[in-house]
């Protein structure tokens, strides 16, 4: 699956391939610099990669470097630090304010055409409804669901996807959010994702203290 793009875009492997639910990732080295060839799976929810990557620019996200059907290749961080790791060893307060910061960055408007073809949240949210009758719980996460986007109040380019592993330390650039979904809608629900992560992690999204 790699082959192609390692020959067209004149890559070196750099490490193992690895895979996501999503995706087959190769860590690769193009001219002696680090970046990150990503292919999509057939039944990806992440089409809107490059689109999103080449409306960011760099700035909040890493780099797009080429893009070609399902393959996106993109420039791979070189730092160490996590906000897993900050949000579960008593730094959550920090990994908060960086997330905050990545988010205003990614939010600012942009002097590029939005681009076309992003799924309105309305859109996202179509599965939650269609399944709103099988338990009361579901019901009433619809209803809510529903009651806010019927009423937007800042709507733009989502993300779609920001958590404590999609926004990575570059020891040169610093932090930056990669795989976005590319989603429109009201900006509050790219923060609002913030508050169930870091996954797996019930004694930091539990904590009513933290949440409020």
């Amino acid at each position: 699956m790699f082959s192609t793009y390692l020959e067209r875009w004149r890559l070196d492997p750099d490490g193992a391939s690895m895979e996501t639910p999503h995706s087959w990732l190769l860590p690769v080295r193009q001219l002696d610099s680090p970046a990150m060839l990503k292919v999509r799976k057939p039944a990806s929810d992440e089409t809107a990669t490059s689109l999103m990557l080449a409306y960011y620019a760099g700035d909040g996200a890493v780099r797009l470097l080429a893009c070609s059907g399902d393959a996106v290749l993109m420039e791979r961080v070189c730092g160490t630090r996590s906000l897993v790791v900050m949000a579960t060893d008593g730094a959550d307060d920090a990994a908060a304010g960086i997330l905050a910061d990545v988010v205003a960055r990614l939010h600012q408007q942009r002097e590029v055409e939005v681009p076309q073809g992003l799924l309105p949240l309305q859109g996202y949210f179509q599965s939650l409804f269609q399944r709103r009758n099988e338990t009361p719980v579901l019901a009433a996460a619809a209803d809510v669901a529903d009651a806010l986007l019927d009423h937007p109040r800042d709507e733009g380019v989502l993300h779609g996807d920001l958590h404590h592993d999609n926004v990575v330390f570059d020891a040169v650039r610093g932090w930056l959010a990669i795989d976005p979904k590319g989603l429109w809608g009201e900006c509050a629900y790219d923060v609002a994702n913030l508050l169930r992560n870091p996954q797996y992690h019930a004694a930091v999204v539990h904590d009513s203290d933290r949440m409020r």
